[in-house]
């Protein structure tokens, strides 16, 4: 099974947030008002759209959260939605 998620969809995790995921910080580009945070967790990668002011850096440990209503599921082999 294959997760597809938005960047919009994925966010920074408050502190003690239940839920939250611990990653790693790739990349970050700057777009202005905010920015795309390429995240690692494990040998998976994903992409996180932030405002701005809540930027990490590279190589940062972080937590996020992924929104449910965002969540798109697929089957690995044939890319089907399930």
């Amino acid at each position: 099974m294959t997760l597809g998620i938005r960047p919009s969809d994925v966010r920074l995790a408050r502190e003690g947030e239940a839920g939250a995921i611990d990653a790693r910080v790739e990349v970050v580009e700057y777009l202005g008002v905010e920015a795309l945070v390429d995240l690692r967790v494990g040998t998976q990668e994903f992409i996180a759209q932030v405002p701005a002011g809540e930027r990490p850096v590279r190589d940062e440990a972080v937590k996020v959260v992924f929104s449910q209503a965002g969540m798109h599921f697929f089957d690995s082999e044939s890319g089907q939605a399930l």
